[in-house]
């Protein structure tokens, strides 16, 4: 009886294990990112088969730029000024700087201040910003490139970002602790780019201090509890339901002779 409702919900709940990320290890909180899709998030510049889409206004001084990461990442932020850029070559790296101090308001949220004034930036230009990390959150035995874009326009009349959501509870750490191995150019299958040397330039490592209860365990703790769910019923059933109905005397109905 209970054992094609387990089946169920075995092959249900393995499918939402083995499902794919909705978000990567990393993402693009503001100004807000292209959609994120899993199967592209390696396909350089943007991570996305898709083109340039809504644009949002950017300050041309002190723009902030935050992400959120849900474990180890090293990121690096690059622009083109192309109406839609499809190669590595249209873009360039950005200098930017970590804010002073540390405040824990929410866990994975780094916000960076972008160089003043940024180079190229003008009132009115279109730009498209690519947040592109390392990552091995898909492929423990190795770090892969991955990516995503924001579309701007830069003004000088736009507010900088009011910081509610800059509040830093990641910390830099050193390039060393991002463990390899890395992947060379010619195993990386989007991407020609050496890994950034340990002399990070502008490149930025950070750590979050509590990463998140791995999905495949909260899939593996659901297809548990129900399986124990299920045999718990059943020794109920036989235990207690079924002696008790065989104890249950008998309705008799009293017989009725037909018309005749």
């Amino acid at each position: 009886m209970f054992a094609p409702l387990l089946l169920v919900l075995l092959l249900v709940l393995g499918r939402m294990a083995l499902a794919e990320p909705t978000v990567g290890a990393a993402l693009l909180g503001w100004p807000p990112a292209r959609p994120f899709n899993y199967y592209t998030e390696r396909l350089a510049p943007c991570g996305s088969p898709l083109g340039a889409g809504e644009r949002l206004e950017l300050p041309t001084k002190n723009a902030h730029v935050a992400f959120f990461a849900e474990r180890d990442v090293g990121l690096n932020l690059a622009i083109s000024y192309s109406q839609d850029p499809t190669s590595q070559d249209d873009f360039e790296s950005l200098k930017y700087a970590l804010p002073p101090g540390h405040i824990n308001l929410v866990s994975g949220i780094t916000c960076v201040i972008l160089g003043s004034p940024i180079s190229g930036a003008a009132h009115g230009r279109n730009a498209t910003l690519q947040f592109k990390y390392l990552s091995n959150y898909d492929s423990p035995e190795e770090y892969r490139y991955r990516y995503s874009c924001a579309d701007v326009t830069f003004s000088d009349t736009a507010d900088s970002y009011n910081g509610d959501i800059c509040r830093n509870k990641t910390r830099p750490v050193a390039y060393d602790r991002l463990y390899g191995p890395f992947l060379g150019p010619e195993d990386e299958e989007h991407d020609e780019e050496q890994p950034p040397p340990p002399d990070r330039g502008n490149y930025v490592e950070v750590e979050v201090e509590r990463p998140p209860f791995p999905g495949w365990a909260i899939a593996l703790i659901a297809v548990g509890a129900s399986f124990f769910c299920s045999i718990v019923y059943l020794v109920i059933y036989k235990v207690c339901i079924v002696p008790w109905k065989r104890r249950k005397p008998a309705q008799t109905t009293r017989w009725v002779p037909p018309p005749v």
